[in-house]
């Protein structure tokens, strides 16, 4: 992500979202309002329970899981033409937290 966000960011107008999985991990970075894109959507393999450590000061923070408690579990991304809906579920197939939906920027 510190290598990526540099050149996420410099683009002509820069991502909104950056998924990426990892067999470990379900957690979504950036700004809780939405505005300071990109996000960064990391999910894989049903996850796990590992530590989860805060961000730096200087880094986007994590938006959720909000109180970084570990689950197993996926997130599922609804994609239409003028939105995106992420939305986390744990193991048994229960939405977690929010969903969270996010309008692309006008390119």
């Amino acid at each position: 992500m510190r290598a990526l966000l540099p050149l996420l960011e410099s683009r002509t107008q820069g991502a909104d979202l950056y998924v990426c999985g990892h067999d470990h991990d379900l957690e979504l970075i950036g700004d809780r309002t939405g505005h300071a894109r990109p996000l960064f959507l990391i999910s894989g393999a049903g996850s796990g329970v590992d530590v989860m450590k805060p961000r730096a000061a200087n880094e986007p923070p994590t938006v959720f899981p909000q109180r970084l408690q570990a689950f197993l579990g996926f997130a599922v991304l609804d994609i239409k033409p003028q939105t995106l809906t992420i939305t986390f579920f744990d193991r048994q197939g229960n939405p977690r937290g929010m969903p969270l939906t996010m309008i692309p920027r006008s390119r």
